[in-house]
Parts: C-alpha cells; sequence; structure tokens
C-alpha cells in the first residue's frame, strides 16, 4: 500500500499535463529484467579492518581499499522526462524491516529524517531523449541527524526503466561518521529503487535496501518510502567531478551505433 497522498491537490491540471507529457512516447534503451528475478545477493566481501567501527574514517585511504580497478566504466540510460531533474529529499518512512540472526520482523511504520539531493538525466540525444550517466567507484554524501554518512558506490544499474517506472540496483560501502572523525557504523548495502511519479513535481522511491555487516554477512532488510520533491527541471550536465560529459556521451553513442543521435554543439 502507498502511505503517502499520490494526488495533491495544489499541482493542478498544469502539473498532470507535464506528467502525462512525461510518460509518452519512451521507449527503453536497456534489456527490461522481470521484476520476478530482481533480487539481492547473499553475501559480500567483508570490509577492511581499518574501516570498520572505532577507526577514524580516512577517505582518500578508505577509497584506495575500495576501489575496484576492474570495475570502473561508465554507461549511459534512456529515462522518462517525469523522472530526470534535480530533486531532494527531507525524509524517509520505515514500512518493514526484518533483522535476518534472529528472523524477526517489525512492520509499524516510521518516520526519520533524510537529507538527499540526486541529479537524474545528464545529457540528451539528437531526438531529444534524455539520457542517465552512471559512474561507478564514486563517493557520495549524506547528513543525518547525528552524524554525517559517506557512502562509496561501486555501481548502480538500471534493471527495468518503462514509461512509468524506472528500477534501479546499486551497491555500496556507507561509514557513518560523528563529529570527532571516528567511525560509529560502517557495512555495505545492496539497494534496489523504484521510482514511479506521484506527479511532474513528486517521486516516489520504493527502497528494499539488504545490509551487510563488516563481515559481509546480510544482517537487515529494510522497504521504506522517500517522496522526492523537484528542485529543477531537467538541464543537460555538462561536467560531472571533473569529467567532461557531452564527449563521452558522444563516444558511447558512436560505440553503440547510434552515431545519429549525436548532438553536435550548434544543434543544442
Amino acid at each position: 500500500m502507498i502511505l503517502f497522498c499520490l494526488a495533491p491537490l495544489a499541482t493542478g491540471v498544469q502539473a498532470t499535463d507535464r506528467l502525462q507529457a512525461g510518460v509518452q512516447k519512451f521507449e527503453s534503451s536497456i534489456e527490461n529484467m522481470p521484476l520476478a528475478e530482481i533480487q539481492s545477493s547473499r553475501s559480500v566481501k567483508p570490509l577492511d579492518p581499518s574501516l570498520r567501527s572505532g577507526k577514524t574514517f580516512d577517505k582518500e585511504s578508505a577509497e584506495r581499499l575500495l576501489k575496484d580497478a576492474h570495475n570502473s566504466s561508465t554507461f549511459w540510460y534512456r529515462v522518462p522526462a517525469w523522472c530526470a531533474g534535480r530533486w531532494e529529499s527531507t525524509q524517509a518512512k520505515t514500512k518493514y524491516m526484518k533483522d535476518h540472526r534472529s528472523g524477526q520482523t517489525e512492520e509499524t511504520p516510521a518516520v526519520y529524517q533524510c537529507l538527499g539531493r540526486e541529479t537524474i538525466g545528464h545529457q540528451y540525444d539528437r531526438q531529444k531523449s534524455i539520457w542517465n550517466f552512471c559512474r561507478e567507484n564514486v563517493w557520495t554524501h549524506g547528513r543525518m541527524k547525528d552524524y554525517d554518512t559517506n557512502s562509496f558506490l561501486f555501481y548502480s544499474h538500471p534493471l527495468r526503466v518503462t514509461q512509468n517506472e524506472v528500477v534501479v540496483m546499486g551497491r555500496m560501502a556507507v561509514f557513518e561518521v560523528n563529529a570527532r572523525g571516528r567511525i560509529i557504523n560502517s557495512y555495505k548495502t545492496e539497494v534496489i529503487d523504484t521510482m514511479t511519479p506521484v506527479d511532474f513535481d513528486d517521486l516516489l522511491d520504493e527502497q528494499t535496501k539488504l545490509v551487510f555487516n563488516e563481515e559481509g554477512k546480510p544482517v537487515t532488510t529494510i522497504k521504506s518510502e522517500v517522496i522526492w520533491k523537484r528542485t529543477q527541471d531537467f538541464k543537460p550536465i555538462f561536467e560531472s567531478k571533473g569529467l567532461a560529459l557531452k564527449p563521452l556521451f558522444n563516444q558511447f553513442l558512436r560505440e553503440k551505433g547510434l552515431k545519429d543521435l549525436t548532438v553536435l554543439d550548434d544543434q543544442e
């Protein structure tokens, strides 16, 4: 059951029209995985002892230990217009939690602070289809009430992209760091995000997160909901973490036999 209101009265006809336009004429660029086949791993590689609770967090050292030289590719995939833009969240709602060690479950909804910003969609092709850029082995940062989170993203891959649903799986190592720079908790996690439009300016993100402890064993499954609020409509992004995106995008299109979709500077 969806716990959030799906039709805010203040959005009006204009937002509805924009949403309808955003779900039309979309063609996925990936081979969509059947929902029944989407599942998490049973175990992952343990964290290095220097990256565990009680240690001082050193971002550069952590990256050297975590980075996989064989897993540093870039990837692009189409996203529907309703999903593209810049987004912000302030809270999340937990719907379900299971402790894999005890077998106990908890289904009492709980709201918690979760400040986040996200950008979806980086370039558009000659037909004005919007493409999202995936980069592996990068850091993201978040802020909770009592600590900061530093997350090292190993990868984020699309599993299903349709005109009204985007499903993405990501794996990361997460370090919860207090004000003194100490790691108070560290773990790896796999997250499956299923995103659907509420209206053009609100995005429902249903998350299934499997948490692995420092030894790489699954300990908790958490199902939650986040409402992302649009802060900016889609605009092409030309640089990300030191990478010039447009040349990379055009190179990707050419390598995939889609040269006719490349956009020249005088065509923007």
